[in-house]
């Protein structure tokens, strides 16, 4: 499985100087490669405050705008965007870097890119969104899609950086031999 700063969650602004890696992810005990935390949240944080959004977006037209933008630059993935409704849009992966290469479970790789996109966003100040998966790749879809909604009580932890937790335990509990 590839593991790098994007997996580690510095570069995707999942873990900044201010909030560290919990000490039961493999970055807490094992460092490498090793990173400079502080470099690597102003890359994700300066792509935001950065880049130019058109004003006139209503929030949902900006968060598909920002999350294309997001995966077309930082992660070289092609992809179509479809708004669905004023609260949600989905993302088509078409085609992934990793796509011949990963299976089901390295996919979980990029859960944490995508929960660092969604942390950068929420520190800038930026509408609060949420995602699922529906469809990978290495399940034999023909594309991985992805759904971003408005989330309706963003004074809650996000749903999508809990069950990025609960998979991040299981997967230890999986290499124990326990689950």
């Amino acid at each position: 499985m590839v593991w790098s700063p994007f997996a580690s969650g510095f570069l995707t602004g999942k873990y900044t100087p201010d909030n560290p890696v919990p000490d039961y992810r493999r970055r807490a005990k094992f460092d490498f490669p090793p990173i400079d935390v502080q470099r690597d949240y102003e890359a994700m944080d300066g792509f935001l405050k950065n880049s130019k959004f058109p004003e006139d977006f209503d929030e949902i037209t900006l968060c598909s705008y920002i999350v294309t933008g997001l995966n077309s630059i930082l992660y070289a993935s092609l992809e179509k965007p479809q708004i669905v409704t004023e609260d949600r849009c989905e993302f088509d992966i078409l085609w992934c870097p990793h796509q011949n290469r990963y299976t089901a479970f390295d996919c979980r790789v990029q859960r944490y890119f995508v929960e660092g996109m969604i942390q950068a966003v929420d520190d800038n100040g930026l509408p609060k969104f949420t995602a699922w998966v529906e469809k990978l790749i290495p399940h034999g879809a023909q594309c991985c899609h992805f759904v971003v909604q408005k989330r309706k009580d963003s004074q809650k932890p996000n749903p999508w950086h809990d069950y990025s937790d609960e998979l991040g335990k299981r997967a230890f509990k999986k290499m124990e031999g326990k689950e």
